[in-house]
């Protein structure tokens, strides 16, 4: 069964020193004789004289020559002798047993080292473990379909990775195949904050955690951990539980919580003003900041601005209290 494509990998072609020295044309005339060796019998090897292949993929023979001369395409022509290409396979940082994957032999014979080799990796993944794989190793190479792991258009598209590990043949290609794995890093996931979880851990109770969460989440405010610590240093203030502060938030409608809102004092005893109590200057200019900006996110609209003005950020408040009541 002939396969439909094969994995091109951007970043080992561009960095393969090899191919860095050719040209664009030659780098063209290469793809076509990738894809002339993708679909042999005999996966990434043709046994073509060297006219017949720059007749099958439309090129002269000098541009073949020229691959040749720069160590991408390998092989020999009729009448000539094809070296033996020997495969050492790599397993952490220690050499396997040698592997001939083409011996020599009488041309015509072309081939990508990378392909053959692989395509050899590929068929014997899994031979030596307790989970082999499904495809049998004596199976001639191309006769599986699909994007299998390892699967690249040749030796001189996947260098990067071990140019950088330094592991080289006498020809200057890679002995190592874990190239030809695309590896892909593991992220670790952050795990989520879980503010009931937080809440509760803290002494509170289980239904109030959960009734304030759906308050705040009403108001569009994130229940961070920050948060949570702010309101058990107003309830420690105020002196009273969390658990208290928790019940006087869900029954007040307040997001957050001022120690200065549940003070006695009559202007602020009952936390964000609300409704007409509030549109007293006098009341507004008694709470300071904190707890205006409290205020603003109580009512739904922005904290104070940098550079704006103390009377226009009051003023902003008095406009979404205003609107609110109209509402009721």
């Amino acid at each position: 069964m002939k396969r439909p494509s094969f994995q091109f990998y951007p970043g080992d072609w561009t960095m393969n020193g090899k191919l860095r020295r050719c040209s664009h044309a030659e780098k063209g005339v290469w793809v076509d004789t990738l894809c002339l060796l993708h679909v042999q019998p005999e996966y990434g090897i043709a046994r073509w004289t060297l006219a017949e292949v720059a007749h099958a993929i439309g090129c002269p023979i000098s541009a073949l020559h020229t691959l040749i001369d720069k160590g991408i395409l390998k092989g020999a022509d009729t009448g000539s002798l094809v070296a033996p290409f020997v495969y050492v396979p790599r397993s952490g940082r220690r050499d396997g047993t040698a592997i001939t994957l083409i011996p020599a032999q009488p041309g015509p014979l072309w081939y990508s080292s990378r392909m053959v080799r692989d395509e050899y990796v590929r068929t014997h993944t899994g031979g030596t473990t307790r989970f082999p794989s499904k495809r049998s190793p004596s199976r001639v190479h191309g006769e599986y379909q699909g994007e299998e792991q390892g699967e690249r258009q040749g030796e001189e598209q996947g260098e990067y990775e071990g140019e950088r590990q330094g592991e080289y043949q006498s020809d200057g290609s890679l002995s190592s195949s874990s190239s030809s794995v695309l590896k892909t890093k593991k992220h670790t996931r952050v795990p989520r904050f879980d503010a009931q979880a937080h809440l509760v851990s803290c002494g509170a109770r289980t239904d109030l955690a959960k009734d304030w969460l759906a308050l705040r989440a009403d108001k569009r405010a994130k229940p961070t951990a920050t948060a949570i610590a702010g309101i058990e240093r107003e309830a420690a203030k105020a002196g009273i539980t969390l658990d208290d502060a928790l019940r006087i938030c869900c029954e007040r409608g307040w997001a957050s919580l001022r120690a200065e809102w549940l003070t006695a004092k009559p202007t602020v005893a009952n936390g964000p003003p609300r409704k007409n109590a509030t549109r007293n200057r006098s009341v507004l200019s008694e709470l300071d900041g904190p707890a205006l900006d409290a205020m603003a996110l109580d009512l739904g609209i922005a904290a104070s601005r940098p550079g704006e003005s103390m009377e226009t950020f009051v003023g902003r408040i008095r406009a979404a209290l205003a609107g609110r009541d109209q509402l009721h």
